[in-house]
């Protein structure tokens, strides 16, 4: 057996209350849910962002995120929801695709945003930086949990898991950390390069496409190493959406230089004459 650095012998049922189970993977979902919108309100305390602009557009965009997340688990599973078409609203089971919250998340928040007029691409990138963080920790029960298989590893950071209840104790191995490490130190590093250009005075928006020119990068590669994703032929369905997404955040970026360059070469308006400077009056016309 190949040598583990982490063997984690936890079960992924925190509880039973009634109907519902109480999972780590939803427990630190919330945590995570929780710390970005507190987070998001912390990186606006010195701008012109009104922190409760914070708390009302979390609102509407985290319900969005849980709707997201369930409805393209339920898409990337519509054989087994087919024939239990109940089971689409039993989220409290287990089964969500954290890209659906990626997506309908930002879209219902930039409806929102718009709609009360606030600074919506100052704040698409502070929810960048928020998102990330609680993404990160939210895949801490994706460790306890290990309900994402990966490939085999003889590296001495792979996971072993051995509770009898978990999910990945049938792959009989040690797996890669992909869901667990790999992914959550990456997005860490994302939010720290957002967060870096937003206290530089970036120009507000290019952070938030960079979170999804990242974010698409990390699934697309990760998921060469995770076993069970939905395939679409050679590649799988989370890997279809990293390249659009990624079409879509270098096309977004380019559009937003060249607005930036379009309003950078646009002649500054003149200055109203004051009192001592009164406005010339056009002379009369010889004849």
């Amino acid at each position: 057996m190949p040598f583990a650095s982490i063997t984690i012998d936890i079960n992924p049922v925190i509880t039973n209350l009634g109907p519902f189970t109480i999972t780590w993977h939803g427990l630190f979902t919330a945590v995570g849910i929780a710390l970005a919108v507190l987070l998001a309100a912390w990186i606006v305390r010195d701008s012109q962002i009104p922190v409760d602009d914070v708390y009302a557009v979390a609102l509407p965009a985290v319900l969005a995120g849980i709707v997201g997340a369930r409805l393209l688990y339920v898409i990337e599973h519509a054989s087994y929801f087919f024939h239990r078409p109940l089971s689409v609203f039993a989220i409290n089971e287990g089964g969500i695709s954290i890209y659906g919250a990626v997506i309908l998340g930002p879209l219902v928040a930039y409806w929102y945003a718009r709609r009360y007029h606030m600074k919506v691409r100052e704040m698409a990138d502070v929810g960048a930086i928020a998102m990330l963080t609680g993404q990160a920790i939210g895949r801490i029960g994706d460790l306890i949990n290990g309900e994402h298989w990966s490939r085999a590893t003889s590296l001495p950071w792979g996971v072993r898991y051995t509770n009898p209840d978990t999910l990945a104790q049938y792959l009989g191995q040690t797996v890669q950390p992909v869901v667990s490490i790999y992914e959550p130190l990456l997005l860490v590093l994302i939010a720290g390069v957002v967060f870096w250009m937003w206290r530089r005075g970036v120009k507000p928006g290019y952070g938030f496409w960079l979170y999804v020119l990242g974010y698409a990068q990390v699934r697309f590669w990760l998921s060469f190493l995770r076993l069970n994703e939905t395939k679409v032929g050679p590649i799988s369905v989370p890997q279809i959406i990293a390249v659009v997404m990624t079409a879509l955040a270098l096309l977004f970026l380019y559009r937003l230089r060249r607005i930036d360059q379009r309003e950078a070469a646009r002649p500054a308006p003149e200055a109203p004459a004051g009192p001592s400077q009164p406005r010339p009056r056009p002379r009369p016309s010889r004849t």
